[in-house]
């Protein structure tokens, strides 16, 4: 099986993503994902393929060990990181 390097660094950024934000908001953050679709060139032509988006991100009140079960147990909304938090930089001119 081969791997287009386009998908390879698709799943390197939200992978990085990931890191960058429990770098910022703490190991218990977890990305919400929204399954979608991308077009894929094959050699029979366009087909389409899943794709996993990051929607938005929450945080688990039991370290991270809620029961998949009860999904919204414990669940709590984290706010996107700062252009400043994310440069480790005050920017004056960018708000």
């Amino acid at each position: 099986m081969t791997v287009h390097p386009t998908l390879i660094n698709r799943r390197k950024q939200n992978s990085n993503r990931v890191h960058a934000m429990r770098r910022l908001r703490g190991q218990d953050v977890c990305p919400i994902i929204e399954l979608s679709k991308a077009p894929m060139k094959t050699r029979f032509g366009m087909k389409s393929r899943p794709e996993f988006r990051i929607v938005d991100w929450c945080t688990f009140g039991g370290g991270g060990k809620a029961a998949i079960e009860d999904k919204a147990a414990g669940m709590h909304e984290v706010e996107q990181p700062s252009l400043k938090e994310e440069l480790n930089d005050d920017v004056p001119w960018l708000g």
